[in-house]
């Protein structure tokens, strides 16, 4: 037990996963797990999809508050106060983070729900298969996330890959019970869930002070690359590299769905309909918003509670998207 919770290393020299052989092993390890979890798991009836949901979504949270108690009994073992600090240090404020507690509620919330086609729940389903997605895979692609000082099956390490593999594994599954059908005319609900995310991470960083979800910087390309873009402007950068791979996938599975349905690619449910002219005024005041906010503080970060104000650009997105559907409905009738 010691081996799997302790809190002590238990490896004598670190064992690095960053293109290497180890990372190689790692890759094959983590696509055979998810095309086991593909395949093996076939539910068909109605029960049986809303049982996998259930569980999928309990297994999220279940890791995630696990995260959280092993970095509470760390604190405890070392005999350290649990202050505030502590606190806002071990909430998962980054992009996975956010993803794998989101995942989890809406998950449950689709196992219990009876309608899981309404706009609000695709919005959900598209964020999941546009930001958790890209997660896991950026995370499997470069793996600097892992605790080196133990071993791949340390709780600590098998938390941050099982949290990663579900994060690419539910949106699948979302796709596979044709819950979630990736069109092009919904990646609005991406760019949605990317902005009102990166405003999170904004209000984390200027409040604690730390660099959360690149909100600051962008360490790796300070690190690796040696270039430096001032903040905020290199958000832009981030937004433009991230949303590239999303782009793909909703342009791969656009033209598969062109290819087996004939249907034309403009034509967008009614049920989903919105004012598009609204939400992309609201997107973009979302944008500049976290990216002028900022720059209003007397100096970044401002490292207090003013930093909330971050958030604003996050409501500007909610309120557009409900402005939009609150239009279009009034022009049906």
């Amino acid at each position: 037990m010691n081996y799997f919770f302790g809190f002590n290393p238990t490896l004598e020299q670190e064992i690095l996963f960053f293109f290497n052989l180890n990372h190689l092993i790692l890759l094959f390890l983590v696509i055979g797990i998810l095309l086991s979890l593909f395949f093996g798991i076939h539910a068909k009836t109605r029960k049986g999809i809303k049982l996998t949901q259930l569980a999928l979504g309990s297994a999220f949270l279940v890791l995630e508050t696990g995260r959280l108690v092993w970095f509470i009994a760390e604190r405890v073992y070392i005999g350290l106060p649990i202050s505030f600090e502590f606190w806002f240090s071990i909430i998962p404020f980054s992009y996975c983070g956010v993803m794998s507690i989101t995942a989890g509620i809406v998950l449950i919330a689709t196992a219990v729900k009876s309608d899981n086609q309404t706009m609000t729940m695709q919005i959900f389903y598209n964020i999941l298969f546009s930001l958790g997605m890209l997660g896991g895979l950026l995370t499997f692609s470069a793996p600097g996330i892992f605790d080196n000082r133990f071993s791949l099956l340390h709780f600590r390490n098998f938390q941050t890959v099982t949290v990663h593999i579900l994060l690419i594994f539910a949106p699948l599954h979302l796709i596979k019970t044709e819950m979630l059908k990736v069109r092009w005319h919904n990646v609005w609900m991406a760019v949605s869930g990317f902005l009102g995310t990166a405003a999170i991470m904004m209000t984390a960083s200027q409040i604690s002070g730390v660099n959360r979800g690149w909100a600051l910087y962008i360490e790796e390309m300070v690190q690796y690359a040696g270039v430096y873009i001032p903040f905020p402007w290199h958000l832009l950068v981030l937004f433009l590299a991230l949303f590239i791979v999303p782009l793909l996938f909703y342009s791969f599975f656009e033209l598969n769905y062109k290819r087996m349905s004939n249907q034309s690619v403009a034509e967008v449910p009614v049920s989903y309909g919105v004012n598009m002219s609204v939400i992309v005024c609201g997107l973009l005041l979302g944008l500049a918003g976290i990216l002028v906010i900022p720059l209003a503080f007397p100096r970044t970060p401002i490292g207090n509670m003013w930093g909330l104000l971050c958030l604003i650009p996050l409501v500007i997105i909610i309120g557009s998207i409900i402005l939009a559907r609150s239009i279009f409905t009034n022009r049906l009738y």
